[in-house]
């Protein structure tokens, strides 16, 4: 956690596995592109420019994954993705430890309810510092203060 000026900044948090889900697509990346240099062919060129592509965005996942509260709501970064939602617009803030039900990586989370009908999950690294924080900013917003 980081702060500046009434921003707080959380990392996200990483499961064990996806550092070897980035691992397999980096290495599966570096023999895709070796066979497109060593036997090059529509295939195998095409084949490269995805799984560099895929490596691109997984790398930008990787280091683009984090949670900053600011003054009237917050923001989610995540690889080429940003969201920035407003406390007022969250109804309700929920643990969630579903192994099937988002596309954050880890296990452990935190299920965001909005009022537009909308859920989001997010899952930063401090969970329980964040969601003391989160409830504490979304109260006061509430309130109107």
């Amino acid at each position: 956690m980081t702060e500046e000026s009434g921003t707080t900044r959380y990392p996200g948090r990483r499961a064990w596995w996806w550092y070897a889900v980035l691992a397999i697509v980096a290495i599966s990346t570096v023999i895709v592109v070796y066979i497109a240099i060593v036997a090059p062919n529509a295939t195998s060129i095409i084949s490269a420019v995805v799984m560099i592509l895929a490596f691109v965005v997984a790398l930008s996942i990787q280091v683009r994954n984090d949670l900053t509260l600011e003054k009237g709501g917050f923001v989610v970064r995540f690889g080429f993705i940003t969201t920035h939602v407003l406390y007022t617009e969250v109804r309700s803030i929920q643990r969630d430890q579903n192994y099937i039900s988002a596309k954050a990586k880890p296990v452990y989370r935190l299920g965001l309810d909005l009022f537009d009908g909308g859920y989001m999950y997010i899952s930063p690294r401090d969970i329980d510092e964040f969601e003391q924080e989160l409830i504490t900013r979304r109260r006061k917003a509430m309130r109107g203060e």
